[in-house]
Formats: structure tokens, sequence, C-alpha cells
């Protein structure tokens, strides 16, 4: 199962999934890669657990802040850049490690390659009836600066934008 936040990791993806031109350099594996990396977040830590179990046979790994041996160097955020030059396979193979590196369920790391694939995410949203059961375990701060929003359809079919908390507690009582 995901994680809450990487069901907003999904939204992302889809949403590029459905404004990105189909052949364009906005929508190449090394772009959707690039995004990826960057919905799981962008801090040295993570990006030292991802250099590490990168490396290749030369000792340099393609997720990096030393670029100058990159051929299609491509910025991630904070001085970090992923070498775009490999295979689909290679791509695959730095996803399909990112749970056991913590950094990702198995869930979202099988969409995000398919993601970066070009195949379809549309399996991994949940029914309606998963979701609302994940809603009803997850549970907001309650830290009065955090105010979380969520935008909902109305019976009239009006999108509106209520109190997360307060939508959290609606279903609840369903």
């Amino acid at each position: 199962m995901m994680e809450p936040e990487e069901y907003l990791y999904l939204s992302a993806l889809s949403q590029w999934v459905h404004d990105a031109p189909l052949d364009s350099v906005q929508n190449t594996q090394i772009a959707r890669m690039v995004k990826v990396l960057r919905l799981l977040g962008i801090d040295d830590q993570k990006m030292i657990k991802l250099e590490r179990n990168t490396k290749r046979g030369d000792g340099r790994s393609p997720i990096s802040k030393d670029r100058s041996w990159m051929n299609l160097p491509n910025a991630l955020g904070h001085g970090w850049y992923f070498e775009g030059n490999m295979s689909l396979v290679e791509k695959k193979k730095i996803l399909h490690d990112l749970p056991k590196l913590g950094l990702a369920s198995r869930e979202f790391a099988s969409c995000a390659e398919d993601f970066v694939s070009g195949d379809s995410v549309k399996k991994y949203w949940p029914s309606h009836e998963d979701a609302v059961r994940l809603i009803k375990q997850w549970k907001l701060p309650d830290d009065p600066d955090v105010r979380m929003e969520v935008r909902v359809r109305t019976p009239s079919g009006n999108e509106v934008w209520i109190e997360a908390n307060e939508y959290f507690e609606q279903i609840r009582r369903q």
C-alpha cells in the first residue's frame, strides 16, 4: 500500500500524463525520471542514499553533485544532478530500489517505474471504497498553523474547497 503522501505524488504523475505533450522533450524517460526524483524530495540525506546505491563500475553515480563527467546532466535541485544518458533498464533499477533505501513504498516504486516507462499509472488509483478506507486511517497534524484543504465535488456538481479534517470527519461518519 502507498503512503498518504505518495497519493499526492500519484496525482502529480497523473497530471503530468494529462498535460505533457506526447512527443516532446518535456515528455521523455529522462524528464519523467527527473519528475519522480524531485517528487521524492531533494535533500542531501536522500540523495546521498541514492548516490551510494547507484554507483557504477567506475565509481561514479548517475545521481551526484559532480556533473563534470555527465553527458546529459539534469538538475534535480540543491546542487544534485541526474545523468540522463542511461537505459530504461538502468532507470527502472534505481526506482525499483527505492523501497530498499526507505525512500518509497513498493507500490509507489512500481508506479514510478511504469510512469518512467510511459505506461499508464491509472491502476494505482484506489477504488472509491479503498479511498474511503484509507482516508479514515489518515490523521492530519494538530498544528494550528497547518491548514490543509481538499477539493470536493458537491452533489450539484460544483467543486468547493473545505478544510481537510472536516472532510475526513464527514467521511468517517458515513
